[in-house]
């Protein structure tokens, strides 16, 4: 059995933040046709979800959406944090999430999901095979890093760069 891949796809500011400081998505809304229009393509070929609690709790206060039927991996320390039927939480880190998550893929991928310091550790421990970053032409000036807390250089090559709606870039690295 081969392998998912984990695929960090996510939008971002001219700036590379993915949110203002207080974490908020309202900067988006602009390009909510976008984005929908992206995730027709994408979501068929996920299986799963990743994510940190704060981005899992976030998802939860919109209440119902298109992820709730998908199975759902929450990193947190909280082991008692309270999920959805179709999520778990895992408090022992990226390894062990993509673990807890590979049999419930169906041969699909797994989207890491949000949160810049959950994909950094991704990143530390050598997880994420895509970043696939659409980037918005917003400029924030403060916010939430795409990746605070990693040290040192991760080498990714350019896959592919394509020009979409109202202004964006979806561009794709792939692990070097």
């Amino acid at each position: 059995m081969s392998s998912p891949r984990v695929r960090y796809q996510l939008a971002v500011s001219i700036d590379g933040l993915i949110g203002p400081p207080d974490g908020n998505s309202d900067w988006l809304d602009p390009y909510g046709p976008v984005a929908i229009t992206a995730l027709e393509g994408f979501m068929p070929q996920i299986g799963g979800l990743v994510m940190g609690r704060v981005t899992y709790e976030q998802m939860r206060s919109f209440g119902p959406g298109p992820f709730d039927d998908t199975p759902t991996v929450v990193l947190t320390s909280r082991a008692d944090l309270a999920v959805g039927p179709m999520a778990r939480v895992c408090t022992e880190g990226p390894r062990a999430s993509i673990e807890m998550i590979r049999d419930r893929l169906d041969g699909k991928d797994i989207w890491l999901f949000g949160g810049g310091v959950t994909a950094s550790g991704f990143l530390a421990e050598n997880l994420v095979d895509t970043i696939e970053i659409t980037t918005v032409p917003v400029v924030l000036g403060t916010g939430m890093p795409l990746f605070p807390d990693v040290r040192g250089a991760v080498t990714f090559e350019l896959v592919s760069s394509q020009v979409g709606e109202s202004g964006t870039i979806t561009t794709v690295y792939a692990r070097g």
